[in-house]
C-alpha cells in the first residue's frame, strides 16, 4: 500500500506489503510510534527477497497517562506520580492525564497545577468521592438526602452507577445536598 489516510503504522507478518502512516502524531488520538517504512530488496539466485522494517522519527508521541486514586490522594502526591510518570516515559512526550478511582469527598484535583507537571494536552477527571453510601442512607433515611440516595439506588448495591453519566450525576447532587442541607434539622441551610 503506498497511499491511504491510516495515520497508524502498519506491517504485514509476512514482511511483503506495508503502510507507514504518518511522520509525526497529528492528535492527540494518535498515541504510539510514528516514522516511516525503510525497504531493502536483496538478490538470490532467484527473485529478489524484499525486507521491510518500520524506522521511528516522531520525536515526541501522544502518551495516556492513567492514574488511579484513593481517598489519601491529595494535590501534592497526585503532582508527585505523575511527574515520576513523565520522567519515565520522557519529557518531550505529549500526555493525555485520566483520573480514576475514588477520592476524598473534600478535594478537588487542581488540573492548572498538575498541568505545570510537563506537557499535558487533556485532563479528564472521572473519580468519584468515597462516600460511604450505606452510612448516608442510614443516617439520612428519613429526610431528602435519603430520599435521593434511594431514588439512585433503590437496593443496597451501587450496580445502578455503573453508566459514567449517571454515577457523576449522582454524585454531582449528593455533594450539593450533603453541603447545602442542615445535619441537624435535614432542612435547607
Amino acid at each position: 500500500m503506498a497511499l491511504g489516510h491510516i495515520h497508524k503504522p502498519w506491517l504485514n507478518e509476512a514482511g511483503r506489503m506495508a503502510y507507514p502512516g504518518s511522520l509525526c502524531p497529528v492528535d492527540l488520538t494518535e498515541s504510539g510510534n510514528h516514522g516511516c517504512i525503510a525497504g531493502e530488496l536483496t538478490e538470490n539466485d532467484g527473485p529478489g527477497e524484499l525486507h521491510l522494517r518500520f524506522l521511528p522519527l516522531a520525536s515526541r508521541s501522544y502518551i495516556p497517562c492513567r492514574v488511579k486514586v484513593t481517598e489519601k490522594t491529595t494535590n501534592q502526591s497526585l503532582f508527585k506520580t505523575v511527574t515520576n510518570f513523565m520522567e519515565q516515559y520522557g519529557a518531550a512526550n505529549i500526555y493525555k492525564l485520566t483520573l480514576t478511582g475514588k477520592r476524598d469527598p473534600d478535594i478537588v484535583f487542581d488540573e492548572a497545577y498538575l498541568k505545570t507537571a510537563g506537557r499535558i494536552i487533556s485532563f479528564t477527571d472521572t473519580t468519584v468521592p468515597a462516600y460511604d453510601i450505606e452510612a448516608l442512607r442510614m443516617e439520612h433515611r428519613h429526610d431528602l438526602i435519603g430520599d435521593y440516595i434511594d431514588t439512585f439506588l433503590p437496593g443496597a448495591e451501587e450496580s445502578s452507577l455503573q453508566d459514567p453519566v449517571r454515577r457523576q450525576a449522582f454524585f454531582y447532587g449528593l455533594d450539593a445536598l450533603l453541603s447545602n442541607l442542615d445535619s441537624d434539622t435535614g432542612e435547607p441551610k
